[in-house]
């Protein structure tokens, strides 16, 4: 059945969800008495609510990203970067695939907005004045959190339902706007408010201000998203897609990864990664929890310290382990054909890469005492470019049959 033609964001429904949570927040002006505070607060739920349903989505965006937002060109440390090079989706029963390479740039973002999520709301609920919760009425703040869910929900239905995914990529999402708006909520916003506070603006002039800020851009992006993207994207994020042509013949041969070598190395590599990469901070700052823990409980400073930096550690390798070397590198298997040798991925059901067998020059063999199950095939093409093959079951076999 063919696919429903792409709605934009200017659907009834898109503007209905603007309409209603305006509608609810100018209640909340002129009608409750909320003062600036609370439609501050409400506008940092909403942030909440709007980046885990962009999360969402992107992780089933059909485009690869483009150039420019690969691993290979961003200086930003890029987390879990081995599954940005993995081809096709994961089929999930009743949803669209799941496209494993989505995940590292959803991930790039999201840690960066949940850094940023409770600075702005203690910024907002403590930089202006008293905390603000006295001043909700009762069921008000669970009010707007559920027009604020329901809303999301209707358009990440709207979406599914519009198969917007298929022309969507993990790097064209709401996130990255929504971190310049907690930077403005948590730094910009609370003393140009203080100052309004000091001088007498009263507090419905403000929150009239706020409403139909806050309206217009909800309206802006539902007419015009090109215009809101613009303000933050200056490069084009959705790339061309690059398909791997495979032979139509069967594979003469097949060589499976060694599970038990993916697993020791994935390891390793997260171990080796939280002490020497950008997590080092992060195992620090375990060490000095733990020391601070185990010297008021246990009277052992130095064992808490290493416990925390343990425990910082262990979860980085379980990460590597179940989902980097589960999803890029287990479920890979080496088809050899008669003119070619391909990667094929089990898990997505997609060929990786493929390389003609006329061009393969010289296989060898590189094995590792360290990790059992680890050895690798270097296969070396005519015109200077080499394939790596990690962990491979009978790499002995593989390269002979590979050697010209």
């Amino acid at each position: 059945m063919p696919f429903a033609r792409p709605m934009p964001d200017d659907s009834r429904r898109g503007r209905l969800t603007v309409a209603v949570s305006s509608l609810l927040l100018a209640a909340g002006v002129f009608v409750l008495d909320w003062d600036v505070r609370v439609l501050l607060l409400c506008y940092w739920l909403e942030a909440g609510f709007v980046v885990a349903r962009d999360a969402v989505q992107s992780l089933f965006a059909a485009r690869p990203p483009a150039d420019a937002y690969r691993p290979s060109d961003t200086r930003a440390p890029f987390p879990l970067s081995a599954l940005a090079a993995v081809r096709g989706g994961i089929e999930v029963a009743g949803l669209p695939p799941l496209y494993p390479r989505n995940v590292p740039h959803v991930l790039l973002t999201l840690l960066a907005f949940c850094a940023l999520w409770p600075l702005a709301g203690l910024a907002v609920s403590g930089a202006l004045g008293p905390a603000p919760y006295a001043s909700f009425p009762p069921g008000a703040f669970a009010a707007a959190a559920a027009t604020f869910g329901v809303g999301q929900a209707i358009r990440l239905v709207e979406w599914g339902r519009t198969h917007e995914f298929e022309t969507a990529a993990a790097t064209g999402g709401l996130t990255r706007r929504y971190l310049v708006f907690l930077v403005a909520l948590a730094f910009a916003v609370p003393p140009v408010f203080a100052a309004a506070e000091a001088s007498g603006v009263p507090d419905l002039v403000l929150g009239t201000c706020l409403v139909a800020t806050r309206a217009t851009y909800g309206l802006a992006e539902a007419r015009h998203p090109g215009f809101v993207r613009s303000l933050v994207y200056t490069d084009e994020t959705v790339g061309d897609a690059d398909p791997v042509e495979t032979p139509d013949t069967d594979p003469v041969a097949t060589h499976r990864t060694d599970p038990w070598g993916t697993t020791a190395t994935a390891v390793l590599h997260g171990a080796l990664v939280s002490v020497l990469g950008p997590t080092a901070f992060l195992v620090l700052l375990a060490g000095l929890v733990g020391m601070t823990v185990g010297g008021a409980g246990f009277s052992r400073p130095a064992l808490g310290a290493v416990a925390g930096a343990l425990c910082i550690v262990a979860s980085r390798s379980l990460v590597a382990v179940l989902i980097e070397a589960r999803v890029a590198e287990a479920p890979l298997v080496y088809r050899v054909h008669a003119d070619a040798l391909v990667a094929h991925n089990g898990l997505t059901d997609a060929a990786q890469w493929v390389t003609p067998r006329a061009t393969i020059t010289d296989a060898t063999v590189s094995r590792t005492r360290l990790v059992p199950g680890a050895d690798t095939v270097r296969v070396e093409c005519a015109d200077g470019t080499s394939r790596t093959l990690r962990h491979v079951s009978n790499a002995e076999a593989l390269a002979a049959r590979l050697a010209p």
